[in-house]
């Protein structure tokens, strides 16, 4: 049973950070992931990074999911 805590324990960590990660980055540079994915048009480019920063900031309660 300890292995299995231990590896739930890492899991969770790892989930945390990933989720902090995306919300740092998420806040930081939205347009660039748009850009990742699409040629966006100026539109696009105004209205996107409200998107993704809401979006980015519904990854930090992943961390403490169960």
């Amino acid at each position: 049973m300890p292995r299995i805590r231990q590896v739930l324990k890492y899991a969770v960590m790892t989930c945390a950070v990933f989720g902090i990660l995306w919300t740092v980055l998420a806040e930081l540079i939205p347009n660039r992931f748009v850009r990742i994915f699409m040629s966006p048009t100026e539109n696009i480019l105004e209205i996107a990074p409200d998107i993704i920063r809401k979006y980015g900031i519904s990854f930090l309660p992943k961390g403490r999911s169960r």
